[in-house]
């Protein structure tokens, strides 16, 4: 197994460390500065290329619904905002762990899920819960945009909006 290696280990843990440091400087900026940019911009190759969303498009903002409490909406705008949260959350905490007591808890945690992932089963039905995310992140921008709709996303996500609602907006 690679990671048996401590070298591999190293590389792994600076990984995690730069991924995790990465999110949260991208989740702070999006928080605290893109909001005050006229036009939002998003990281999303596939979004800027081709105009449709991505499986992850949206976990931003999810995360950032999370982080506000607004727990229901965050799921609305992409359930992988429970996975992204879990994983924003046990990475750092179980690096910084292992780095004050010199364990190696991340490490055993990652070999027992890379060995979960591993399994016929299980990655099958994880690719098929991505591609049904994917369905309803197209399906709920095709859906906003019909009804011309997007706009509210700014103010409050809300799928079926009431006519008081769109009033308030314009």
């Amino acid at each position: 197994h690679w990671l048996d290696n401590s070298q591999n280990k190293e590389t792994l843990c600076l990984m995690a460390s730069v991924g995790s440091i990465l999110a949260y400087c991208y989740l702070f900026y999006s928080f605290f500065l893109i909001k005050k940019t006229p036009q939002p911009t998003t990281l999303c190759i596939i979004k800027n290329v081709t105009g449709k969303p991505c499986p992850a498009c949206g976990t931003t903002r999810a995360l950032e619904k999370f982080m506000t409490g607004d727990f229901i909406d965050g799921i609305y705008l992409n359930p992988l905002v429970i996975f992204a949260s879990v994983l924003l959350l046990i990475i750092p905490l179980s690096l910084i762990y292992d780095f004050l007591f010199k364990k190696e808890v991340f490490f055993k945690y990652y070999t027992i899920l890379e060995h979960f992932i591993n399994k016929k089963k299980v990655y099958i039905s994880l690719a098929i819960l991505l591609i049904l995310n994917w369905i309803w992140n197209i399906i709920k921008d095709l859906w906003l945009k019909f009804y011309n709709l997007s706009h509210i996303l700014s103010y409050k996500w809300n799928l079926c909006p009431k006519k008081n609602d769109i009033r308030k907006l314009n």
